[in-house]
Parts: structure tokens; C-alpha cells; sequence
């Protein structure tokens, strides 16, 4: 995510190219922050483990790699379902039994911005504003396409079902969506009062 977020800092409208300084610029910086933060790590008792130096590397690159063929947004929509999908299904731990309200609340902001991030997306690719049943089913079918694929994986994996994370995460979607769409039909309607349109 720092990758990513950085790369955006630094060159929001390119992709990256591997022949320009920024990108080893990024990849140097992220991988010497990690190396700090893992030095650092001694200090309040924990080790210093190659092996997270060697994870923070691949990170680092993984999403270089990724920012190399997408830009910024469509790319945050990939990490963002990347995330959602990891926490859901490859985790050790069962978020759910120990920290409920935080469990709640990641898939709450997750799947929140997800549908945020699928929509605005939708609207870069087809400049289509919010109106009528086809752009709610395109704007609903990424999201609760994650959600279903993501609950059926955790099945298989017999991963326990979570009903207040399947619950969070489709308020979230539905929240999202029928936001922006009531915020355009709001502004639809001021337009023309207006005679803007």
C-alpha cells in the first residue's frame, strides 16, 4: 500500500516506467523504510527478521509491477479487492472471534471503498453518471461479486461463517452505492430547477 500510495504522490497520471529515476526512487525509499522499521523493531522487543525484509521487498515490487500496467485508479481497485480478499480468506487468526467491532468495521471500510473505488471507475471508463437499473447493476456487480466469491472461498477453506462481516459488508456496498446514486438524482434535479441543463 505504501508503494502504491507513494507512486500515486509522486506521479499520479503515469504509469511506472522502469527506465525513469522515480521508480528505483520509490522502491529505494519503501525498501529502506522497511529496513528501518525492522532495525527499529529491537528497540520494543521484538526481532529483526529477514524474512519481513524480504517480504517488504516483494511488496515493494509487487506493487511497482502492478502500477506498470494500471494507473492509479483502476490499480487501487486490484489492491483494494486484493486486501479484502486476503483478510477474508488467508489469515490465521479469525478476526471475528478476537476483535468483532474492529473485524465489523475493517469489512465495513473495505467493502466501502471498493464500491467507491468500482464506481468511480465505471465513470472514468464510460463517463456514465449514476441513473437508471443498468448503472446500479453495473456499480453492485464488482462488489457483491467480490463479496459472494470471497464468502464461497472462506467455505471451501472452512473458514467459520461470519454472518456480521457478510452483513457490514453488503450495508457498506449498498450504503456506497445508494449514495451516489441519490447524490446525482439530487443534483440532476437542481440542474434543471436550474436550468443548467
Amino acid at each position: 500500500m505504501l508503494t502504491f500510495l507513494l507512486w500515486f504522490a509522486i506521479r499520479p497520471d503515469e504509469k511506472v516506467n522502469w527506465r525513469k529515476f522515480a521508480a528505483w526512487l520509490v522502491l529505494l525509499a519503501v525498501t529502506g523504510y522497511g529496513a528501518v522499521d525492522e532495525v527499529i523493531q529491537s528497540f520494543v522487543g521484538r526481532t529483526l527478521d529477514p524474512m519481513d525484509i524480504t517480504a517488504n521487498l516483494a511488496g515493494t515490487l509487487s506493487a511497482l509491477l502492478l502500477s506498470s500496467f494500471f494507473f492509479f485508479w483502476p490499480g487501487a481497485l486490484i489492491v483494494t479487492g486484493i486486501v479484502i480478499f486476503g483478510v477474508t480468506n488467508f489469515l490465521r487468526a479469525n478476526l471475528a472471534d478476537i476483535l468483532p467491532v474492529t473485524n465489523c468495521l475493517f469489512f465495513t471500510f473495505a467493502y466501502g471503498t471498493f464500491s467507491s473505488l468500482w464506481i468511480y471507475n465505471i465513470y472514468l471508463r464510460k463517463r456514465q453518471k449514476p441513473a437508471g437499473t443498468k448503472w446500479l447493476k453495473q456499480a453492485l456487480a464488482a462488489p457483491v461479486g467480490l463479496l459472494i466469491i470471497a464468502k464461497i472461498l472462506s467455505a471451501i477453506l472452512g473458514r467459520p461463517f461470519a454472518a456480521a462481516d457478510t452483513i457490514a459488508s453488503a450495508g457498506a456496498i449498498a450504503t456506497v452505492t445508494a449514495a451516489v446514486y441519490l447524490w446525482n438524482y439530487r443534483q440532476k434535479k437542481s440542474d434543471l430547477r436550474n436550468g443548467d441543463i
